[in-house]
């Protein structure tokens, strides 16, 4: 998996973050996880959207002044009410509820110290294994 962004666009997501190294690192993780999962990668000024058997299955944005990194429901997560995360912020999406299974399947964390990676490399294993 190649991520391809240009130098104009990189210089804008760096300009609204306050620490723009993690957006490497994020990307860096998504390659080693999820590199073969990946099948097209499509960037704007809004951010880098990873899409696989064609819907859309994460979003990664330099949303001032942190990292936010958007899982929707295709990405496959199974989140439970009661889990909680070690980053900045995270919070599910109301609309992703599943009473069959009882849990949220889209979420968005901020991602504002390298030390949030960890969080966010291990969320990208439960997709890469499978397991919600």
């Amino acid at each position: 998996m190649e991520v391809i962004v240009d130098k104009k666009t990189q210089e804008f997501w760096a300009s609204r973050m306050l620490n723009p190294e993690l957006l490497d690192g994020a990307i860096d993780l998504i390659k080693d996880k999820l590199g073969t999962r990946i099948e097209e990668i499509r960037a704007d000024k809004l951010g880098i959207h990873f899409i696989s058997d064609g819907r859309i299955i994460m979003s990664v944005y330099a949303s001032y002044p942190y990292l936010r990194v958007s899982f929707a429901p295709a990405a496959g997560l199974l989140l439970q009410e009661d889990e909680s995360f070690e980053v900045h912020r995270y919070n599910f999406w109301e609309t992703t509820w599943r009473m069959t299974h009882e849990c949220y399947t889209g979420m968005s964390i901020w991602i504002a110290e390298r030390k949030h990676l960890k969080a966010f490399d291990k969320l990208l294993g439960r997709i890469k294994e499978g397991r919600g």
